[in-house]
């Protein structure tokens, strides 16, 4: 099952900007289509964002960001397991969905892939630019809006932290241990 790929071209004609139609029309559907029935298994959502991805851009230029968002999405797919979902939400951030995944294995899900990330700029890059990525975790709700709030707030947190990791927002009235 996937969401009707109609729906975004219909959305974008009516000129609701990428980041809402993502928020208000995408992660809806795709909430209900890939996770179990909420409040029987608890799951998780991940927003990662690569750090200071402007600098690729403005430095090696477009075609070079482009080639390695990519890249990136490849990385996520190659050291993430195979029972999330994956999908590019907008600039050089990308959502990792975790069903039936309690936050502290989504966390460490995702602290892996940062930790392999960080290996990575170091010793296959050589010394061009590090590659960083921040990670914002939140558990899913039954309200979307909360839930990727949430995670915006936590990839906030982990940036203004200097990045290079992951961060967790608690909802009231959700658990993120388990």
């Amino acid at each position: 099952e996937a969401v009707d790929p109609g729906q975004r071209e219909a959305a974008l004609a009516m000129g609701m900007r990428p980041a809402l139609l993502m928020r208000r029309v995408i992660l809806p559907q795709a909430f209900r289509i890939a996770l179990p029935p909420y409040g029987k298994t608890p799951s998780s959502l991940a927003l990662v964002d690569i750090d200071y991805f402007k600098a690729i851009n403005l430095h090696h230029g477009l075609a070079a960001g482009d080639e390695f968002l990519i890249g990136f999405a490849e990385f996520l797919r190659i050291v993430s397991p195979e029972d999330i979902s994956i999908s590019r939400v907008g600039g050089s951030r990308f959502g990792l969905l975790f069903p039936g995944w309690c936050a502290v294995r989504a966390k460490s899900a995702c602290s892996e892939v940062v930790k392999v990330l960080d290996k990575l700029a170091y010793s296959d890059w050589e010394g061009r630019f590090t590659i960083t990525a921040s990670v914002g975790l939140s558990p899913v709700t039954a309200d979307v809006d909360q839930t990727v709030k949430a995670a915006e707030t936590a990839l906030r947190f982990a940036r203004a932290k200097g990045g290079n990791m992951v961060a967790s927002h608690p909802i009231p009235g959700s658990s993120m241990s388990g």
